[in-house]
C-alpha cells in the first residue's frame, strides 16, 4: 500500500517552509547520520548505488522499514569517493533505476511523496551549502529521468504538484536542524521546461501538473 498526505507547510527544526500544494511534517523523515544506519540498510543502499539485481533489492527489503533518510552516505565508484544523500527511493529515482524503483514501489508502506532533502551538509563548515527539498518525483525530474517520473506517478500515485524548496541553513542557530531559510521554489514542471525535456512536460501536465504556479524568489 502506498501512502500519500497533504497539507500546505513543513516544519523543518524552527524553520517553516511554505509550499504550494505541499507535504506536511509527517512527510518529512528525519535524515540519520550514516552511523545510525543498521546493517540490512548500508546493505540495501550499496545494492542500489551499484546496480543491484531486483531479486537482491525484494530480499534486503523484507521486513525493513523503507521509510528512512540518510545524510551523505558515502560509497566508492570508479575509484572516487561519492556522498549522497536521501531515502532508497529517491536515491534510485536519481539514479534513474527504473527497476529498482520498481522494486521499491511494491514495498508495503513506502511514503512515495515523502521529503527528502539533498545537499544536506552534515559539519559545520559546509553550513553554506545549499539545500533542496523535494520528493522522488521531483529529484527524477532534475536527474532528467522521464521512465522513472513515469513509474512514480503511474505506479506509486506521485503528487506532480508539490515543487521543490531550495534553502539556506541558518548559521545563526546552535544546531544545524534548527532553522533554514527558504531561497526559492520551482515545480516539477518548471524543472522539466528548464531542462528542455519537453516529452516531460507534456507527460506532467497530462497527469495534472499546474502551469499556473511559478517560480518564486525570498
Amino acid at each position: 500500500m502506498k501512502v500519500t498526505m497533504f497539507v500546505v507547510a513543513i516544519m523543518f527544526g524552527s524553520g517553516l517552509l511554505t509550499v504550494p500544494h505541499g507535504l506536511g511534517a509527517s512527510n518529512y523523515i528525519a535524515h540519520r547520520a550514516v552511523g545510525k544506519v543498521s546493517l540490512v540498510e548500508r546493505e540495501l543502499l550499496q545494492a542500489i548505488l551499484s546496480g543491484g539485481s531486483p531479486a537482491q533489492i525484494r530480499k534486503l527489503v523484507e521486513d525493513l522499514d523503507i521509510n528512512f533518510m540518510v545524510n551523505t552516505f558515502k560509497y566508492q565508484k570508479d575509484d572516487q569517493e561519492i556522498f549522497v544523500s536521501g531515502t532508497p527511493l529517491s536515491i534510485a529515482a536519481s539514479l534513474g533505476a527504473e527497476e529498482i524503483v520498481d522494486v521499491l514501489l511494491d514495498v508495503d508502506g513506502i511514503i512515495v511523496d515523502a521529503l527528502v532533502m539533498t545537499g544536506h551538509p552534515s559539519r559545520l563548515q559546509e553550513w553554506s551549502k545549499l539545500v533542496q527539498i523535494q520528493t522522488a518525483l521531483g529529484v527524477a525530474v532534475d536527474a532528467n529521468h522521464l521512465g522513472v517520473v513515469k513509474l512514480l506517478v503511474e505506479k506509486g500515485g506521485a503528487s506532480v504538484n508539490i515543487g521543490k524548496s531550495t534553502v539556506l541553513p541558518d548559521m545563526q542557530v546552535g544546531a544545524i536542524d534548527q532553522g533554514y531559510h527558504q531561497l526559492s521554489y520551482s515545480t516539477e514542471l518548471i524543472d522539466a521546461t528548464e531542462l528542455d525535456n519537453f516529452e516531460m512536460v507534456d507527460y506532467l501536465l497530462i497527469n495534472g501538473a499546474d502551469p499556473s504556479l511559478t517560480t518564486s524568489y525570498s
